[in-house]
């Protein structure tokens, strides 16, 4: 009994210090627009979650989730569980995953590494669909792994794992098929032909389960190209998502530098040990296609139309840079002789646990947008609550979170610009939650004596200052007063209408 005890010591240590750091902080950081967004098209009958959902871009599978979890509470704690148990069960599958495909022993290091990565951690808490993606695609590339090792000689279980974990991925987010062909991917470059055909079979009878969706997809894919607009993808992002994978983003001052110093190591260590393995390749080759087939991919259709290179996809392509790294530290901690040096390990190790505090302490303390402190802005503005007639929102980012917050008050925010690159709140959306922005500061503030608007003090700077947002404008002219209040980087200026 007592063998058994040390033999499961490592994984039980790193499970509880995974769910300790997925809990930290979990009802005190306050949510993002995003999150309320879920929790808002969640709360409404099915029918509405998919005329909401095919309106935006993303499938309704986790909004169906998240809608059954809100029977059983709405408190920001237990709503951020769900994303809780979708991540300590990802570590589960993936400690499995690694432990057949590298060993026990580079399944413990990299199920550490997965414990303290910081943008697992980030969507641990988040209320999106990336933890229950996550799950699914490593379910399927563990599958695909069990069936190659069987050279297609698997049980009906294995592979029934392998054609459901394809299908409900494709109905959680709709750039999952990027990672779900990893493993055909794989044995196309291994030229193993056969398996590779039955691989792909399954997988377009995944896509054929997807069917009653794809009418929808067209229009989603429209919507993406039309209102959302990210940078065609070059160097830089290529530097952002290798500091993504060891430290997340964003790090704010000069932990950017540190950041970026740390991961590079860890990169390039890792780089380092594959060229040494490069007569061996076939080893670790699966890891490698698993880790570069999404962002490859991406990457390159991304220059050729409207970018859709989008980092948080590559949440599961981070399964195969964990690996690697675990690979890597079982082999220099070894017996067996090395590829790198012990002192290249040690330093591939401290980078990568100074890059994962980094990202862990900006994980509990970031209060920036996208994730000021609404918590605390509907604080102050419930408590002068009795004082307004009206509270305006420059925009949704910061009105859907604290109307979550304070649903009690009445506040609005401005539409969108038609066209713009933040228009992406589509009217379809709007019916299926309920939730209508309103066109002008005209319409807003129509019958209000006393008015509170609300705007990011990022917004002011991009403008050049508060006197050319045209909403103060307005507000200055028609009010007086215009005392401004900050929360952490939202202003809230208060204004008074003029008397006759």
């Amino acid at each position: 009994m007592i063998r058994k005890v040390k033999a499961v010591g490592p994984e039980a240590a790193i499970l509880l210090l995974g769910c300790a750091m997925r809990l930290a902080a979990i009802g005190s950081r306050s949510i993002t627009y995003d999150d309320a967004f879920s929790i808002f098209l969640a709360q409404r009958p099915l029918v509405e979650i998919i005329r909401g959902t095919a309106a935006d871009t993303m499938p309704p599978l986790y909004y169906f989730i998240l809608h059954a979890w809100l029977y059983l509470g709405q408190d920001v704690i237990w709503l951020r569980l769900l994303s809780v148990f979708f991540g300590l069960l990802s570590g589960l599958v993936f400690y499995f995953f690694v432990r057949d495909l590298a060993g026990r022993t580079a399944a413990v290091w990299s199920s550490l590494f997965y414990a303290i990565s910081p943008i697992h951690l980030y969507h641990a808490q988040d209320l999106r669909m990336y933890g229950l993606l996550s799950l699914l695609v490593c379910l399927h590339w563990w599958s695909a792994y069990r069936i190659m090792q069987k050279d297609g000689r698997a049980s009906n279980h294995e592979w029934g794992v392998f054609l459901f974990s394809a299908a409900l991925a494709f109905y959680t987010h709709n750039l999952a098929g990027f990672s779900i062909i990893a493993p055909s991917v794989f044995l196309i470059l291994q030229r193993r032909w056969k398996l590779a055909a039955r691989l792909i079979a399954v997988q377009a009878a995944a896509l054929l389960l997807y069917l009653p969706w794809l009418i929808f997809l067209p229009g989603q894919i429209h919507k993406i190209q039309s209102a959302f607009w990210t940078p065609r993808p070059g160097i830089l992002e290529i530097v952002q998502t290798v500091i993504m994978f060891s430290a997340n983003l964003p790090l704010p001052g000069s932990n950017l530098i540190w950041g970026l110093a740390f991961s590079l190591l860890v990169f390039s260590t890792v780089l380092w040990w594959l060229l040494k393995k490069r007569k061996q390749i076939k080893l670790i080759a699966y890891p490698l296609v698993l880790l570069l087939t999404a962002p490859t991919l991406l990457f390159v259709i991304s220059q050729f139309m409207r970018p859709v290179y989008v980092q948080r996809a590559f949440l599961p392509a981070s399964f195969g840079y964990l690996i690697l790294i675990g690979s890597c530290l079982a082999e220099s901690f070894g017996q067996k002789s090395s590829r790198i040096p012990r002192a290249a390990a040690i330093g591939l190790l401290l980078a990568g646990l100074l890059s994962a505090r980094l990202g862990f302490i900006t994980f509990i303390t970031y209060d920036q947008f996208p994730r000021s402190p609404f918590q605390s802005l509907a604080n102050v503005l419930r408590s002068r609550s009795s004082e307004l007639d009206c509270i305006l929102h420059d925009n949704k980012l910061s009105y859907f979170p604290t109307h979550f917050y304070a649903p009690e008050l009445a506040q609005s925010f401005l539409a969108d610009s038609p066209g713009s690159i933040n228009d992406t709140f589509a009217p379809a959306s709007q019916a299926a939650m309920q939730i209508f922005p309103v066109p002008d500061v005209q319409a807003a503030s129509a019958d209000c004596n006393h008015i509170a608007f609300i705007v990011f003090d990022k917004s002011l700077i991009e403008l050049g200052g508060e006197t050319y947002h045209p909403v103060w404008q307005y507000l200055s002219q028609h009010f007086r007063g215009g005392n401004k209040m900050a929360v952490g980087d939202i202003w809230i200026y208060f204004f008074e209408r003029n008397r006759p």
